[in-house]
């Protein structure tokens, strides 16, 4: 996935591919609201798709 590929290629090398139904689950170790993940977020907004859903996996 594009938006993926651009997130690991900008600083977020964990940064999982969706799941058959689009859907990026994000580990635990990675907190979408770091400055790191948010100026990243911005930097591959031109290849973010419009269904965008992103889950948060629980710590554990």
């Amino acid at each position: 996935m594009t938006f993926a590929d651009c997130m690991r290629s900008h600083g977020v090398p964990s940064f999982p591919d969706p799941d058959h139904d689009g859907v990026l689950t994000l580990p635990a170790a990675i907190d979408p609201q770091a400055p790191q993940v948010q100026r990243t977020m911005h930097a591959c907004a031109s290849v973010q798709p419009s269904s965008l859903s992103l889950n948060q996996t629980p710590p554990g």
